[in-house]
């Protein structure tokens, strides 16, 4: 059974109803100190203020007990993340993630500075949450969201608009997450994000961007409240699908290091041939330095027979090695 978190620790409702009692206890301490100042009781107007004061100091210290009471916390894919609404609760989920290169097609393709990772966020209106005075086709309208994705050096990476159009031109445009919803009502909507090919553990996270919501006690917006991110792991498909490029991309690369390095030995042949003879005790049959070798290819192996040892192409690159005169050498190539 996946994990539910919430972006509130504790009740909502009693978080909103103490923000708001506090709110309205302060602004009637402050009339009634400017009223006592106005009859010159001044004595009592410091008094409601300090009283005053204290309350907040009071507020204050349970707002930091519950955010130093917190701790971060990742959802797993498909793991729902509740923002909590007064009478009803939303629902948001990564349900894939995939990278590119590049997104769209003719005019409209983007190229990423880095990768491009796509997010797709499922967002749903979950119906066992509401109040049983909210009709059941009401409608909400979500705060504004704030997305970004943050990596495990604290840079942050907000959502590349390029890269969004770039997908919408091909994918449809992505649906924005103000949209409004009834309940039992979800969609999927898709993010893009321009990060660094090594990033060290990206997390997608979504938070409200209401400033007022840094006030309330418990609200993972709070100061030094812990806060409830996405984990952005390829899924298993799309991870699949990047080994497999990934694979093609280097057998192809072993492959065209293979060929050079059959062309550099026949090189070292004819010049060992046209120059009447070889140098340094190497071998005719493959007379090169290691100048004359390409990169390293783990496909590229030598043998000698008669000393029953194998050697690869990072080792003939990096060292002189070479045959003893008189014993044969071969070149193996990987089978196409």
């Amino acid at each position: 059974m996946n994990h539910v978190y919430f972006n509130f620790q504790g009740n909502a409702v009693l978080g909103v109803l103490a923000f708001l009692g506090f709110g309205f206890a302060e602004f009637l301490a402050v009339v009634t100190a400017l009223v006592l100042f106005a009859r010159r009781k001044r004595r009592a107007a410091r008094r409601v203020l300090i009283g005053a004061l204290a309350a907040a100091g009071l507020y204050v210290a349970v707002l930091l007990s519950f955010s130093l009471a917190s701790r971060e916390q990742l959802a797993k894919r498909a793991e729902e993340k509740y923002f909590c609404e007064v009478d009803c609760h939303l629902a948001y989920s990564v349900v894939d993630v995939r990278e590119s290169k590049s997104l769209g097609t003719g005019s409209s393709r983007a190229m990423a500075r880095g990768l491009y990772r796509i997010a797709s966020l499922r967002v749903r209106f979950d119906p066992e949450t509401t109040s049983s005075h909210r009709p059941k086709d009401m409608s909400l309208t979500p705060n504004p969201r704030s997305v970004r994705v943050v990596d495990a050096s604290g840079t942050i990476y907000r959502p590349d608009p390029a890269g969004q159009r770039a997908l919408g031109s091909v994918e449809g445009a992505a649906l924005p997450l103000t949209r409004a919803l009834v309940p039992g009502e979800s969609y999927v909507t898709r993010l893009v994000f321009d990060l660094p090919e090594k990033a060290p553990d990206p997390r997608l996270l979504i938070t409200e961007s209401d400033w007022i919501t840094r006030a309330l006690i418990g609200h993972e917006n709070s100061p030094f409240h812990g806060k409830t991110s996405f984990r952005l792991g390829l899924s298993r498909a799309a991870a699949r699908g990047a080994l497999a490029a990934a694979r093609r991309g280097r057998t192809r690369a072993d492959g065209r290091r293979a060929t050079a390095f059959l062309a550099a030995a026949r090189r070292g042949r004819e010049r060992a041939s046209g120059g009447g003879g070889t140098s340094h005790g190497e071998h005719p049959d493959l007379a090169t330095r290691s100048s004359d070798l390409p990169s390293p290819s783990p496909f590229a192996l030598l043998l000698c027979p008669a000393r029953s040892r194998r050697f690869d192409g990072s080792l003939c690159a990096s060292r002189e090695w070479r045959c003893r005169p008189g014993e044969p050498s071969r070149l193996f190539l990987p089978e196409s």
